[in-house]
């Protein structure tokens, strides 16, 4: 390859976004490297509906070439997912930053020291395998990160509702969202048995907005409104210093000598492996993506119950919840702005005299009145003929759904490794999940899915799905959340953590791996807006690092 680089960025998404900004106005030549395509999209105000089956196949991993195994515990068989409805992993430049929904909730400042919060509950005999580890940062710590995250992307309150229990030390900048009248509805409702309803933080706007970087991102001409993405906040700055290159390929190793890291190995987009060399490499992938590629390089100590490590080690999702059931009467939405949500935070800390622990924020997402409602109809109604057609008229507007998010606490035995059976189709390993729900899952949702019920019942909803149980096993197929965490978790001691507080490998210096995979633990609130918060503080950090050798090569 031609041209040298200062820093090579594995992957396009948010954390990626944020360092290649970073980078490229302080000087440093950038390279890019992106699974699918990267090109004209820079500027563009495209997204896609969550979940939609609309997205493009190209946005989404194809679990054909490259996906994870699964196993319920050590000794189960472990078997390759074909089917990645558990996640919405992102593909090609913006990555999961074009399907996301947009909910830019902080964590609580009790979210940092978990471990410290439930030292009580974690001398209870149940939960002896629970493995915490409290933060290295504190939430004053990040919290000027938070306000220029929410700054970038244009974070919006619900108009009328009280703020989120944690210290801000500017407002949101974005014109507030009000509520459409479902939400309203059950905002009511969850307010009457007892519950604090606030705002739901949310990154999108009715009109254009401006961010600090001096980019203004218009309206999606399908959907009526504008989403924040990495492609319309980061990366048209990023790509205006003439410092940054974007190019599709697929990383197959790190490479690191004598303690550092010192560039990539990666397919391009002929299938011609290629290998670059550069001071820096950051990467900056998905949770399970940057866990894998760390394993794949021998980057750190792989983790096991049975010998330690910390590569893979604290591995965890959210807890995701949901009741569901359907209004006395349609509810038509009066106005096409009113689209927030709310939420409910008075489980999260949980409760120290609880029998489980962790945290859980209830929510009725925004956004859903401007979607076009998929048909739904209860359970014991006909699910096909002319039966069905007759219960989907009656049913048109009265769907009604509450979710929960839960904390999931880290045990030892939730981990990530490599597959000794299953490889992807350059020959790799695949990356094992060791997952399965435990009883303080079931607890917590038992707990917290009891007021989702109560909710809808409240509203004059009946209960056609509770919100009270999960399902038997972990499993890969029905969607929850893309909130997975861990694997690569930042500390303060080299023996107990992948990366540094500023989320550098303690084994690769010079190799910055940031994202969720950075996460101790996994509070209740999404993860997005902490993501690029830390993303910020680790690019930073990577700045003074270059500027520094800089300075050391002049002397």
């Amino acid at each position: 390859m031609a041209r040298q680089y200062d820093l090579v960025i594995v992957g396009g998404g948010w954390a990626g976004a944020v360092v290649a900004e970073e980078a490229c106005r302080s000087g440093l030549r950038t390279l890019v490297l992106e699974k699918g395509e990267t090109a004209g999209l820079i500027g563009s105000n495209v997204f896609y509906r969550p979940r939609a089956s609309s997205i493009p196949s190209k946005r989404l991993p194809d679990p054909v070439q490259e996906t994870f195994t699964l196993r319920h515990d050590s000794r189960s068989q472990s078997f390759p997912m074909r089917s990645l409805g558990a996640f919405l992993a992102g593909r090609g430049l913006g990555g999961a930053g074009l399907l996301w929904g947009g909910i830019s909730a902080r964590f609580h400042p009790h979210g940092f020291r978990s471990k410290s919060a439930y030292r009580v509950l974690l001398e209870r005999p149940w939960a002896k395998d629970f493995d915490y580890s409290d933060w290295p940062i504190g939430y004053d710590d990040i919290e000027a990160d938070y306000g220029w995250a929410e700054a970038l992307l244009g974070v919006a309150t619900t108009d009328g509702l009280p703020s989120e229990r944690y210290p801000r030390s500017r407002p949101l900048p974005g014109k507030p969202i009000g509520m459409g009248r479902k939400a309203a509805l059950l905002a009511e409702a969850a307010s009457a048995i007892g519950l604090n309803v606030t705002e739901m933080p949310a990154a999108v706007s009715f009109e254009p907005y401006t961010n600090p970087l001096g980019i203004t991102r218009g309206l999606n001409g399908r959907y009526g409104y504008s989403l924040a993405t990495p492609l319309n906040t980061l990366w048209p700055a990023a790509a205006a210093t003439g410092n940054l290159d974007v190019q599709t390929g697929h990383v197959h190793r790190i490479l690191h000598q004598s303690g550092r890291a010192t560039g990539v190995v990666y397919s391009d987009e002929t299938g011609e492996r290629r290998t670059v060399s550069s001071q820096f490499v950051a990467l900056c992938g998905w949770t399970l993506n940057n866990v894998r590629l760390l394993l794949l390089s021998g980057i750190g100590t792989p983790y096991s119950p049975e010998s330690g490590g910390r590569v893979g080690r604290f591995y965890a999702n959210h807890i995701g919840a949901s009741a569901q059931g359907f209004l006395p009467a349609p509810v038509r939405e009066a106005s096409s702005t009113n689209a927030a949500g709310w939420a409910n935070s008075d489980f999260d800390p949980g409760d120290l005299s609880a029998d489980h622990v962790g945290g859980a924020r209830i929510h009725v997402p925004g956004l859903t009145n401007l979607w076009r409602e998929s048909p739904t109809v209860p359970g014991d109604a006909p699910q096909w003929g002319a039966g069905w057609q007759e219960a989907i008229k009656a049913h048109a507007g009265r769907a009604a759904n509450v979710g929960m998010l839960g904390e999931v606490v880290p045990h030892r035995h939730r981990y990530l490794d490599l597959d000794t059976t299953y490889r992807d189709a350059w020959g790799d390993p695949l990356l094992r999940l060791n997952f399965d729900w435990l009883d303080n899952d079931r607890r917590m949702v038992r707990k917290v899915g009891a007021k989702l019920d109560a909710i809808l019942r409240q509203a004059g909803a009946s209960v056609s799905k509770s919100g009270t149980e999960l399902p038997d096993r972990y499993d890969t197929v029905h969607y929850t959340n893309s909130h997975a965490t861990g694997g690569a978790v930042m500390g303060e001691d080299p023996a107990t953590s992948v990366v540094d507080p500023d989320l550098q490998s303690w084994d690769a210096r010079g190799l910055w791996v940031v994202g969720a995979s950075a996460f101790p633990t996994s509070p209740a609130p999404n993860p997005t807006l902490t993501v690029i918060a830390l993303a910020r503080r680790a690019a930073r950090a990577l700045v003074r690092q270059s500027v520094g050798a800089r300075m050391s090569e002049t002397v």
